[in-house]
């Protein structure tokens, strides 16, 4: 028997299926996954595992607040907007009334509310610390990046005005109060960061403000790897030996990469690129993977104990590395007219130096980028502290959330997008590293004898503070200081080039 569809119902079962599929998408399998994978993570480590009433109530309050959101934003689409929240049937008119008030998109904001609910309520720690952000992250970059670009082509001016009035999540009492402190807080930002910290000694200059930031980062950072080697009885001389291989691998890898790059994007010479000041934190990864070999030989312990402590480690030093940063001018954001800007306006900032950006306001970048490193560390250094956790499982952690996030944050840096024009070539590495640490993942959820330890089980503050290691620790701290805060002749240039440039210039 032939069936026969009718060609005016054609565009309905077209519509049906499109609406389905969105609805597949964005309320299943998006969902889904990020609550997959916070209790597959739970498998490993899980601090919630214990029974907690206040978490189960905190939960249900939760998920009856943000579904009544949801749902309530679903009935105001449809009322005032003639709409669904799908792509293929919009509103036809733009809603401001009902819940509308209060939030440009109640949907994703009450979708994110259950989902932290549900979480609590399952005793799911890393859907609460992991997922729970990405969902979020995710829902509201659709919402900015997709949705909203949309919204203004279609109805113009009228969603301009409604998206300065209205909030991307909630209204709050005292929102506007707190708004016009946020501009006022990144100007005191611009004011600080535009008084560099700069010695000079005849023809040496050192960019203090810069230099000693990043030394603090290091010191912090091996103090880091330090604890972690007492814990685990690592002996005291392979301790020395890695805090010195470490920092000066991490010195050399980092120089190494800043000459590929200006060699490799800004087409110099080799020689050109020798006598430019200029460090990548791409090398202290580099450095981190080379100095597992050592570690292995001097103690003769699995490679993931090394990289769980120095990647944890390097979390920290990244975290005061970028406030460096954001007094050097290096590392900045691409220009925006968002109240979280920083202005720079000092000539010997790297942003003012190099485009000429003297009245430009950029994404503060840097702080983003100090924020997540911060994070990342919290998180790790949790588990340190309070259970026991699989070897290798702080790694994969800081593989995966470090290449998210620092993917994220290239979309706003002032990179060229020298990969098919999409994407940055630190993209491509971050990429790479989530690859790299969801097969970890995949490989310590697979071992068939995995072990366990707790690396502050041990800890003892006073075997800490009673060696030696904090005075090399020091030194290295300020070693790395020196190094990254030395010019010569002028900012920007080591050497006779940069004499002979600024004598091109004067001349």
């Amino acid at each position: 028997m032939e069936i026969t569809i009718k060609h005016s119902h054609v565009p309905v079962l077209k519509k049906a299926f499109e609406v389905s599929l969105y609805v597949v998408i964005f309320a299943v399998s998006v969902p889904a996954f990020f609550f997959l994978l916070g209790h597959s993570l739970d498998r490993i480590t899980n601090p919630f595992s214990q029974t907690i009433i206040s978490l189960e109530m905190v939960g249900t309050l939760l998920i009856g607040l943000g579904g009544s959101i949801a749902i309530t934003a679903i009935f105001d689409l449809n009322k005032f907007g003639r709409g669904l929240p799908a792509s293929p049937v919009p509103p036809t008119t733009l809603v401001m009334d009902g819940v509308y008030r209060l939030s440009r998109h109640p949907i994703y904001f009450g979708s994110s509310l259950s989902f932290l609910g549900s979480s609590l309520f399952l005793h799911s720690f890393w859907s609460c610390v992991l997922s729970w952000p990405l969902f979020t992250f995710f829902f509201f970059g659709y919402a900015q990046r997709v949705e909203e670009p949309v919204l203004e082509r279609r109805f113009g001016e009228e969603y301009s005005l409604y998206k300065e009035s209205v909030p991307m999540f909630w209204d709050f009492p005292f929102r506007k109060a707190l708004l016009d402190l946020i501009p006022r807080f990144f100007s005191w930002i611009s004011d600080v960061v535009n008084k560099p910290f700069i010695l000079r000694y005849r023809h040496h200059l050192f960019f203090l403000g810069y230099g000693l930031w990043v030394g603090l980062g290091v010191f912090v950072g091996l103090m880091v790897l330090n604890t972690a080697f007492v814990a685990e009885n690592i002996s005291s001389s392979t301790t020395a030996w890695m805090i010195f291989f470490f920092t000066v691998a991490s010195l050399v890898g980092s120089r190494f990469v800043s000459m590929i790059v200006v060699m490799s994007l800004q087409k110099k010479t080799l020689k050109q690129a020798w006598y430019r000041v200029g460090f990548v934190s791409w090398g202290a990864l580099l450095a981190a993977i080379l100095s597992g070999g050592l570690f292995y030989i001097l103690s003769k312990k699995s490679l993931c104990l090394w990289f769980d402590a120095a990647f944890t480690g390097l979390m920290l030093n990244h975290f005061f590395g970028r406030i460096g940063c954001l007094f050097y001018g290096c590392c900045y954001g691409k220009e925006t007219r968002s109240p979280f800007h920083v202005h720079y306006t000092h000539p010997s900032m790297k942003a003012v130096r190099e485009n000429l950006v003297k009245t430009k306001t950029l994404y503060p970048t840097q702080i983003y980028s100090a924020l997540y490193g911060l994070l990342i560390f919290t998180v790790v250094f949790t588990l340190w502290s309070t259970t026991s956790i699989r070897v290798g499982f702080p790694t994969a952690i800081c593989l995966i959330l470090y290449g998210f996030f620092r993917f994220i944050e290239e979309w706003y840096r002032y990179q060229k997008r020298a990969v098919a024009g999409i994407f940055s070539p630190a993209q491509l590495v971050c990429m790479v590293l989530v690859l790299f640490g969801v097969l970890h993942l995949g490989w310590i959820l697979d071992a068939s004898n995995p072990s366990f330890y707790q690396p502050l089980a041990r800890f003892s503050p006073g075997k800490i503070f009673s060696q030696l290691h904090i005075l090399l620790a020091l030194g290295m701290g300020l070693l790395t200081a020196f190094v990254f805060s030395y010019h010569r002749h002028e900012i920007g240039s080591w050497g006779r080039l940069g004499m002979t440039r600024k004598q091109e210039q004067g001349g």
